[in-house]
């Protein structure tokens, strides 16, 4: 099951979320998407072998956050339940869709929160139901 989705830009700022189940506060949501851009700035720098990506999972008693770092900076986040595999997808997926129904859009801000594209709402679901299978 997926929890949540957040897609976070370069700077830290929360651009999309969307929860399946219990609801987050905006506040929470505003500070989760900082938090992890830090930790994973953190964790860059830190790391031993040169890593490239920051944090790319994050695994607890309960859930397991994954993270995908597009080449331009943008993160995308997915909270799923610990069963599921091949999240990595999905998130390649994620960011395609991005790419493909909201940059694309001439009516797009770049580095503006985004809501209500029907289109990439529509393909997001098919892409759950994917994962979910």
């Amino acid at each position: 099951m997926i929890y949540s989705i957040y897609i976070v830009n370069k700077a830290g700022s929360l651009l999309y979320s969307k929860e399946y189940g219990k609801p987050i506060e905006t506040n929470e949501k505003l500070r989760m998407a900082s938090l992890l851009h830090g930790l994973s700035a953190f964790a860059l720098q830190l790391s031993p072998n040169g890593g490239q990506h920051g944090i790319t999972d994050v695994v607890t008693t309960h859930y397991r956050l994954c993270r995908f770092e597009s080449q331009s900076g943008m993160q995308f986040v997915v909270i799923v339940d610990l069963k599921h595999q091949g999240v990595g997808h999905f998130l390649h997926r994620l960011h395609q869709l991005y790419a493909d129904y909201i940059l694309k859009n001439p009516f797009y801000t770049l580095d503006n929160p985004f809501h209500g594209s029907d289109l990439f709402e529509r393909e997001l679901e098919k892409a759950m139901q994917t994962l979910n299978r």
